[in-house]
């Protein structure tokens, strides 16, 4: 019963959320928690699972004041049982980090990330990918308060980590240009946008879906800095990968034919609209 029966009550909960039946799942969650603490006591790390679970929950219909006091209880256990630096630990910052991020608390968040950082970094060492992925949402954190400064070596040190490791292919790249993007910085965006379709070709092929998105993320960094001669032979490109890989009839090769035609609009070009 103590083991089964939760299993069988979250498995059951997570369809629910995939249903977007969240009214439905929470009392199978609360049922599963009480069961576990009943059984294993209130410290057990079986329990702190189903807390961030629960907390999980309210935070996908951001009852985020609900979900805070459940990650903080998590985090009490997993420091109170694995000891404080350990990545279980790690693992319950990353999530408060989360749930602030999203209420745009960003300094707070910036302040358990940073602690996981440290915690990553000396369970498994400076270049290990868990560690390239704390350093880049730090990084974003540090941008969205203005710390542009601050970011720019964490966003290097990510693209060290990664570099190398074929599977990430062009991601890695295409992610740190559109924090560049996102902060007007486009000319210096472009060349790693570039650098990642060149990789994403090379590993994948000319129609893959990784080269798409480079080639959707090249057109709109061309098409912010106006250089629509650029952009176009590119979205003209991404077309032809969407019809070929979804069909003449898919929204988003609707949605490309509108962009085409409202660039040719925008330099005046009306015959080409047609």
């Amino acid at each position: 019963l103590h083991t089964y029966v939760p299993m069988s009550l979250d498995r059951l909960a997570s369809l629910y959320i995939e249903q977007g039946r969240y009214a439905a799942a929470k009392p199978l969650y609360e049922r599963s928690q009480a069961i576990l603490e009943k059984s294993f006591g209130s410290e057990h790390p079986r329990v702190a699972d189903s807390l961030n679970n629960l907390a999980d929950l309210f935070k996908a219909q951001r009852q985020y004041a609900a979900a805070e006091p459940l990650l903080k209880r998590s985090l009490g256990i997993a420091e109170k049982v694995r000891g404080p630096d350990h990545p279980d630990v790690a693992d319950s910052l990353n999530r408060l980090a989360d749930l602030y991020s999203e209420q745009g608390q960003y300094a707070a968040a910036a302040r358990f990330l940073t602690r996981s950082l440290t915690i990553r970094e000396k369970a498994f060492g400076p270049r290990d990918l868990s560690v390239g992925t704390l350093l880049f949402k730090l990084a974003s954190l540090n941008c969205k308060q203005g710390q542009f400064a601050a970011a720019e070596p964490l966003l290097k040190r990510y693209l060290a980590i990664c570099e190398g490791r074929p599977f990430l292919a062009g991601a890695p790249l295409r992610n740190v240009a559109k924090v560049y993007a996102a902060q007007g910085r486009h000319a210096a965006a472009e060349p790693l946008v570039m650098q990642a379709l060149a990789v994403e070709e090379r590993t994948f092929g000319p129609d893959h879906p990784a080269v798409a998105d480079s080639l959707n993320d090249l057109a709109a960094l061309c098409m912010a800095q106006e250089k629509y001669a650029e952009a176009e032979p590119l979205l003209k490109r991404l077309l032809a990968i969407r019809e070929k890989t979804l069909g003449p009839d898919h929204r988003s090769v609707a949605d490309l034919l509108e962009r085409l035609a409202g660039m040719c609009e925008t330099q005046g070009r009306y015959a080409d609209m047609e």
